[in-house]
């Protein structure tokens, strides 16, 4: 009986048994004889976590050489624009710091493996922020109309911190605001400006929005 039943169970249905095995053998081929293909990507580098109180010095490596490996059908349907690497820089210290381009930092799409990143390092100055109470001076552009003038130019306030690196500190006592236009002005003028922290490469201004006052008054005539 037990023979039987063997028989029963290697012999019952062979086409499909054969053709079951013949498809998972074409299969595993098909997956496991695709060759895969190395190719090399640039892609951009950001820097994450960047903290409060520190600043990057100079043009850090703003992008790395990759070399992938993946396989044909992969790579075919693959764009540089779904690699990217980050370096996270929430642990960095005041000074030179060096970091590893790790493949943890690379980002790529399933099936692509990360081969190697040139260069494998990345070298970021960072300094510390400092503050300082400058004054701030108005830009104005244009003139009054015909026969007035500027009488007085009032800010408030009239002073703000502006976060610099220690080597800025001694080259800035004075902060400019955005151009205030007095074209054709009859009456007083106030408007709200911004402080131009990039005219100086600062990292910020407290407060960055000061309100300006222009005071304008007729001039008399010459008899």
């Amino acid at each position: 009986m037990r023979e039987i039943l063997l028989k029963e169970f290697f012999f019952k249905n062979k086409i499909l048994k054969i053709m079951a095995i013949t498809f998972a053998i074409a299969l595993w081929i098909l997956v496991e004889g695709e060759k895969r293909t190395e190719v090399g990507f640039l892609i951009p580098l950001e820097f994450r976590s960047l903290p409060k109180d520190m600043v990057i010095i100079g043009e850090p490596v703003r992008e790395v050489e990759v070399r992938i490996l993946a396989s044909k059908t992969v790579m075919s349907k693959l764009s540089p624009a779904q690699l990217a690497a980050s370096i996270d820089l929430s642990a960095a210290k005041p000074g030179i710091n060096n970091f590893i381009v790790a493949s943890r930092d690379i980002k790529t799409p399933k099936g692509v493996e990360i081969i190697k990143a040139n260069p494998s390092s990345i070298l970021v100055h960072l300094e510390a922020i400092v503050s300082k109470l400058v004054q701030v001076r108005v830009k104005l552009s244009g003139s009054a109309a015909a026969g007035f003038s500027v009488k007085g130019i009032s800010v408030e306030p009239d002073s703000v911190a502006v976060f610099v690196t220690p080597g800025q500190l001694k080259d800035i006592n004075a902060i400019y605001t955005a151009s205030m236009n007095i074209s054709g002005i009859k009456e007083d003028k106030t408007s709200m400006l911004a402080i131009q922290i990039a005219d100086i490469e600062l990292k910020k201004a407290e407060p960055d929005i000061v309100k300006v006052k222009v005071s304008v008054a007729k001039m008399r005539k010459e008899k």
